[in-house]
């Protein structure tokens, strides 16, 4: 057995600890430590900085275009303002004496029409500049895996090993955390959407038919569809590992930043638990009956199977 402090590795999938200075072996340890593999958000926050750079490259070589719009949509303005004006001034010519006055003078047309060129320039810049929708939730989801990491850190010291952006093969998909606590194993999808989420029964009161997620008034029920693969990863990867067969696997579908109105309750929809980060602490705090021993094979065996994402 190891002494206390020793420096060691972790080795093979039963996570077996083995002395740096001296090679030989000693059992697994009585506690596993505080574990936190792998960087939230991290795939998330590369193909944002991926996109980012690609709409500047875009932009750069559309910039003579960009700029020809902007010149363009001004002096349509103004010419647009001056044809009105001079409709407005030509209608009741016939009617109207030499010495009234016109509704629209040369001088009060000018000014309208600089100031509406000024308009439409700044329209077509701000759309120029605006962010695309598609790349902004990369960087926002990122956001939403590093809240909720943030959020269920607390239980690294309470025996549970946190494994963050796993890959799925064969999929541009990713787990976005894994923990692994005495009461089983949980993969969690972090959702930093706005909104109440409630669940809505499609059918009538006789025959309520499937359950919608709704956040914010809109169907998001492909959220729960997303976490069959997921765990489908997760149960593939533990396959070989006989001393865990039968261990718990939880599907968690973590909202963030979303509502759950006065008296707040997690749903259950189609096998996946669907709460807020704090909710989720306490159901992964729960005791069960995994050993730290069990705890650190199936870490071991997760990280050297699912790479990161």
């Amino acid at each position: 057995m190891l002494e206390p402090g020793t420096p060691a590795n972790a080795v093979g999938a039963d996570a077996r600890l083995e002395c740096l200075s001296c090679g030989s072996a000693g059992e697994r340890p009585i506690a596993p430590p505080l574990l936190s593999i792998g960087k939230p958000g991290a795939s998330a926050r590369r193909e944002y900085q991926r996109r980012t750079r690609r709409n500047r490259q875009v932009a750069a070589r559309l910039l003579r275009f960009r700029l020809a719009a902007v010149a363009l949509s001004a002096v349509v303005a103004y010419f647009a303002v001056q044809i009105f004006a001079a409709l407005v001034n030509g209608l009741g010519r016939t009617h109207r004496t030499a010495t009234a006055k016109l509704p629209f003078p040369a001088s009060t047309a000018h000014d309208l029409g600089i100031l509406f060129a000024i308009f439409a320039a700044f329209v077509v810049v701000a759309r120029i500049l605006a962010s695309k929708p598609t790349t902004e939730a990369w960087v926002k989801g990122a956001r939403g895996e590093e809240i909720l990491a943030d959020r269920l850190s607390v239980l690294l010291s309470r025996g549970v090993a946190l494994i963050h952006d796993r890959a799925i093969p064969g999929s541009s998909a990713n787990i976005d955390l894994i923990a692994v606590a005495p009461s089983g194993v949980f993969v969690l999808d972090a959702k930093n959407v706005r909104g109440r989420v409630v669940a809505k029964a499609t059918g009538s009161v006789w025959n309520p038919g499937p359950t919608k997620l709704l956040v914010g008034g809109r169907n998001r029920s492909d959220y729960l569809e997303k976490m069959s693969p997921q765990v489908a990863t997760v149960t593939t990867a533990l396959t070989a590992l006989a001393a865990v067969r039968g261990v718990p696997i939880t599907p968690m579908l973590v909202f963030v930043h979303s509502e759950w109105g006065w008296f707040p309750r997690p749903l259950r929809l189609r096998g996946v638990w669907v709460g807020w980060p704090k909710k989720a602490v306490e159901i992964i705090s729960q005791p069960g009956p995994l050993t730290p021993e069990m705890i650190m094979s199936i870490t071991a065996r997760l990280t050297a199977v699912l790479q990161a994402a």
